[in-house]
């Protein structure tokens, strides 16, 4: 795998000689941990983060900072339904950019009066947003009011207040603004 590459990479570069395990799934790998037979294990952080707020003993478990490889992670469609495939990505914008804007679930009946043609059309108030998608034209702020934005919904379940407890601060989940790469393209 990538991953493999690139842990065979950094252990080269650095003069280690570390014995370098595979395992065919999450379950053993994490058996492999718990049981002593590995001192460290790579994977992706959501999977360390939730593997330890799980674990017995959380506090003998630590999650380095480093961030050894990029590997985003996106959901897929069947690929005869153009309809539903737009209608999810632009909901996936949206929820980025309704975070952007500083619409949450909490104020979203009083961003709906905003004056701003952009917000409203992106509310639904005003145009046709969602018909191209077969979808009502305020089909964001029904997401919105219904699972938040993007980061209401990662602190909901990911954030430091869960037992997975990744901070998005200075991480690729940060807004753009924010020096992240969550970016959503123009709603204009």
């Amino acid at each position: 795998s990538a991953t493999e590459t690139t842990i065979a990479n950094i252990i080269s570069s650095k003069g280690w000689k570390n014995q370098v395990l595979t395992y065919e799934n999450l379950e053993k790998l994490f058996g492999a941990l718990d049981s002593g037979r590995c001192d460290a294990m790579f994977t992706d952080k959501s999977a360390l983060a939730a593997w330890r707020g799980n674990s017995a003993v959380p506090e003998d478990l630590t999650i380095l900072p480093e961030i050894i490889e990029k590997s985003p992670f996106a959901g897929f469609v069947a690929a005869n339904d153009s309809r539903w495939r737009n209608a999810l990505r632009w909901i996936s914008y949206g929820v980025v950019q309704a975070e952007e804007w500083g619409i949450n679930s909490a104020n979203i009946e009083e961003k709906k009066a905003a004056t701003e043609p952009a917000v409203r059309k992106f509310l639904g108030v005003e145009g046709t947003t969602g018909a191209d998608f077969g979808i009502p034209a305020d089909f964001m702020a029904q997401v919105v009011i219904q699972v938040g934005n993007y980061g209401e919904m990662y602190e909901r379940n990911l954030g430091p207040d869960t037992t997975i407890a990744i901070d998005r601060k200075g991480t690729l989940n940060a807004l753009w603004t924010e020096g992240g790469a969550m970016i959503s393209p123009l709603w204009d």
